[in-house]
């Protein structure tokens, strides 16, 4: 859906820039995706299967933002619903794994926070630029 409302409320460029952005994000996650299934007992047939499944579902996303955004006020909600898919995703999954881990020393914990301040910092430059 992010990706649909993006080519239809910025265009061309602002699509592809919100592509490579989402691409950044999504590669990294979908090699971890897999090693969890992989991990869990899934053969990697059908660990790789579970994870084209799921992935079908971010262009069957994209292609209905596509279709119900045509009017700029329902891309725009489109749009924030996304950011906040991705904002309950980052507190709900990111953050409690972060605080999980019983180890945590000062130094896994500033690689930590340096990475989430750099990847905003990323994101925030990227939408300055548009």
């Amino acid at each position: 859906m992010a990706l649909g409302s993006a080519f239809l409320l910025y265009g061309s460029v602002g699509g592809w820039s919100r592509t490579v952005f989402l691409l950044a994000h999504e590669l990294p996650q979908e090699v971890g995706d897999f090693g969890i299934l992989v991990r869990s007992g899934f053969s990697v047939s059908k660990a790789l299967f579970f994870n084209f499944l799921s992935a079908l579902v971010a262009l069957a996303g994209t292609v209905l933002a596509l279709l119900v955004g045509q009017d700029p006020g329902q891309s725009s909600l489109i749009e924030g619903f996304t950011a906040g898919g991705f904002i309950y995703i980052a507190v709900a999954g990111v953050l409690a794994e972060m605080n999980n881990n019983g180890n945590q020393t000062l130094k896994s914990t500033a690689i930590q926070l340096t990475s989430l301040i750099l990847g905003m910092s990323i994101a925030l430059c990227i939408s300055l630029v548009e």
